[in-house]
């Protein structure tokens, strides 16, 4: 729903030829952007020229040829939540400083932006658990956000160093459901809240591990919340848990082979640590679910990473050969995986905040914390582990029903009462493909289980669509989709962003493929009249396609900052 069918945008601005006059409803005040020195100072309220409506402002991009405001033109409405409106980036405009002489650059970052699931609140702070807004409530201004989900706080520099918070509004890229459902007489407020890490944003095969300071790429906080009224006051129960590529410095580049070999550097221990070191000061005790095959590549990578955890002491670690052990379409066999965690998910249990009628989230009184979090991996973070984040989640979910509202079966993989299973099933499937579709560009795999609670060829039929969108996006486009991301984080500059036709490297393996395929058949035809006519024409195939994944990473996109 487009925002504007409930609310007017609460964000002004003006301009003159020698500034830019920025300012919102709530704020007696107003910031002047001078367009020479993009130096921003505080006003008082005073606009100058034609006033233009806006639903905030993301920040100040600095280009090859010149700055810009990138304010947001249009939004669309998500849900609320105790009053607080959740709104996501729908369209956005660049305010030039000088002139507008950066037409790719503009280009990229607009399509990235509208496509990037950017959420934001003008009440609420989504960039932390919401059980965390009441620890810091008493934090100022932007000082409290957390910085792993602030997407935009590069871009905000200039208001953060000129002390004009009421202009900045953060925004996290992920994935926000959240309705009411009835259940029992009682009326819950159920969804879920993704928040995607921009430490090592980045593409599928460009980005995997961790980097050298210790940051996993596809790195997602989920939570789970369900909210109700109860004697007078709202409580609002909160279940926490993480994704992440598995904590080792490795490789997965992109060659045109359909599963690129994975490399491991052996010198890992140090961003290691550091890894374990913040995600186990962040979540105290950590679980982790690793869902990757005990065979081949995987096996290594797996061994690597279940030795870290032996040799850090930092968390208990559970290897759940997925594929293996649901072969045959045989998801329900997770529930022994699921079965081993329950004496954690008893342990850990979840965060419950009280809140007296009429007040805000962030007013609330916390009652109980949850102890620890399930960090969940398979190679991608997305089809295996989305399978058993689901799971983990019903399983929390039946334990908070029993002893809050209804009477449910002890069984806690159990169907729940019809309108809050339809709910519960469609928003950990959206989840699945926003996450995965953030990351590689395609939406998830699997999901026909999280969906309907099982395998189907139908489903399985969809997934090879998927894995064929899949490697020609991964392979031949992801360079500059990541080289963007990179652009809009501050990690690179504009004039490192390639010129040109975005499919050219689709173009030239089509274009070689056709050549190869040409000479071969020219070749073998001189023998079409003998039976050496297929062994030849095979032969020759099979050996330029050998050539052709050797020296596949010449026909790949690569994106300027390697993995």
């Amino acid at each position: 729903m487009d925002a504007r069918k409930i609310f007017n945008p609460p964000f002004h601005y003006s301009s003159n030829t020698k500034d830019y006059f920025l300012s919102r409803d709530s704020w007696s005040s107003m910031a002047l952007l001078s367009r020479e020195t993009c130096l921003v100072t505080i006003a008082e309220k005073s606009f100058q020229g034609k006033v233009n409506e806006s639903f905030g402002f993301l920040g100040i991009i600095h280009l090859q040829n010149g700055s810009y405001i990138i304010t947001i033109t249009e939004a669309k409405y998500v849900t609320s939540l105790r009053g607080a409106y959740i709104l996501m980036v729908d369209d956005v405009d660049f305010l030039p400083l000088t002139t507008m002489k950066d037409p790719k650059s503009l280009s990229l970052l607009k399509e990235f932006i509208k496509t990037n699931y950017f959420y934001f609140s003008y009440s609420l702070d989504l960039t932390n658990a919401l059980w965390r807004t009441v620890q810091l409530r008493e934090v100022g201004d932007w000082e409290h956000f957390d910085m792993r989900f602030f997407w935009n706080a590069h871009i905000t520099e200039e208001f953060q160093n000129a002390k004009a918070g009421e202009l900045i509004l953060p925004v996290i890229s992920g994935f926000i459901q959240i309705e009411q459902v009835c259940l029992d007489g009682v009326t819950l407020d159920y969804g879920i809240i993704s928040r995607k890490e921009h430490r090592r944003a980045g593409t599928r095969f460009h980005t995997r591990g961790l980097s050298d300071e210790g940051y996993a790429a596809n790195c997602v906080e989920t939570e789970q919340i369900v909210g109700w009224n109860q004697d007078g006051k709202y409580v609002m129960n909160s279940f926490l848990q993480v994704r992440g590529s598995i904590p080792l410095l490795w490789t997965q580049k992109p060659n045109l082979a359909w599963n690129p070999p994975i490399v491991i550097n052996k010198e890992n221990f140090e961003p290691s640590y550091k890894h374990l070191s913040e995600i186990t000061r962040i979540y105290k005790s950590i679980t982790y679910v690793n869902l990757i095959d005990k065979k081949g590549s995987q096996k290594r990578l797996g061994t690597e990473f279940e030795n870290l955890i032996n040799k850090s002491a930092k968390g208990t670690y559970v290897w759940f050969d997925f594929h293996a052990e649901c072969k045959g379409m045989k998801f329900e066999n997770v529930s022994k995986l699921i079965q081993q965690l329950m004496e954690d998910v008893d342990k850990y249990e979840w965060s419950e905040t009280v809140i007296e009628k009429n007040k805000a989230i962030n007013e609330g009184k916390i009652v109980k914390l949850q102890t620890g979090i399930f960090r969940t991996n398979c190679i991608d973070c997305l089809d295996r582990t989305n399978v058993v984040q689901n799971t983990l989640a019903r399983a929390v979910l039946h334990k908070q029903l029993a002893g809050m509202i209804t009477k449910t079966s002890s069984d806690h993989l159990a169907q729940f009462p019809a309108n809050l299973e339809y709910c519960f099933r469609n928003f950990w499937t959206n989840n699945a493909d926003v996450i995965s579709l953030l990351y590689t560009g395609t939406p998830a795999m699997k999901t026909d289980f999280t969906r309907t609670g099982k395998r189907t060829y139908k489903g399985s039929l969809l997934d090879g669509r998927y894995g064929i969108q899949r490697y020609v996006i991964n392979t031949f486009l992801d360079g500059t989709r990541k080289d963007t991301i990179d652009l809009f984080l501050g990690k690179i500059r504009a004039n490192c962003m390639r010129n040109g036709n975005k499919y050219i490297y689709i173009y030239t393996f089509l274009a070689l493929t056709l050549v190869i395929i040409t000479i071969c058949r020219a070749l073998a035809i001189k023998t079409s009249d003998t039976w050496l006519f297929y062994p030849i024409f095979i032969s020759l195939l099979l050996f330029s396609n050998k050539l052709l994944v050797q020296f596949g990473s010449k026909f790949a996109e690569n994106p300027f900052i390697p993995n």
